[in-house]
């Protein structure tokens, strides 16, 4: 690179333009003169490049972290629905559903929501590993399928009489007002 201008190492456009100045001319030489950054220049846009780059890099760590904190809001959010679900399936079974009805469904599958049990009844945690929240789900499901056992296959016909039904569902039974 000996004798070369060294100001202007900026780009292909500026090689070729010299490579073209150096090379013989041809008799149909159609070549136009491409544009040229200066070093200076050159370096300014750099640096505007590389602030671009660090700040497209916070907004993308800014969105992971968002991500994550919506995530772990949802997950929150579920487990205490889950808390409700098994409280108030609990109270149903106990102080609710007739002794004539058939609640073995309910109180088995309430028997076997152990972590369920084990989280309602002592601190509730502001945060849980995936595993235990994966068995909540999975006690929730498994609540859920109770619960429909119960109306559809163990009781379905004491669900005939409509004044038994909003017996059993009068909102007072179940503390929605307090």
């Amino acid at each position: 690179m000996a004798g070369q201008d060294r100001t202007n190492l900026w780009g292909i456009n500026t090689t070729l333009n010299q490579v073209h100045k150096k090379a013989p001319k041809l008799e149909n030489d159609t070549w136009i003169e491409l544009p040229e950054i200066s070093g200076e220049l050159a370096d300014m846009m750099l640096q505007d490049i590389r602030l671009i780059k660090n700040q497209l890099g916070f907004y993308a760590d800014l969105y992971a972290i968002n991500s994550g904190q919506k995530l772990h809001r949802e997950t929150r959010v579920s487990t205490n629905i889950n808390y409700l679900l098994y409280e108030k399936l609990k109270k149903f079974v106990i102080d609710v559903v007739p002794d004539d009805w058939d609640k073995s469904t309910l109180e088995d599958a309430l028997s076997k929501a152990t972590t369920l049990e084990e989280l309602v009844s002592g601190d509730k945690p502001l945060s849980i590993s995936n595993e235990i929240y994966s068995e909540i789900e999975k006690e929730r499901i498994m609540l859920e399928t109770a619960i429909y056992k119960f109306f559809n296959e163990d009781n379905k016909d004491k669900f005939k009489d409509i004044k038994k039904l909003s017996e059993l569902f009068a909102a007072d039974k179940f503390n929605l007002f307090t």
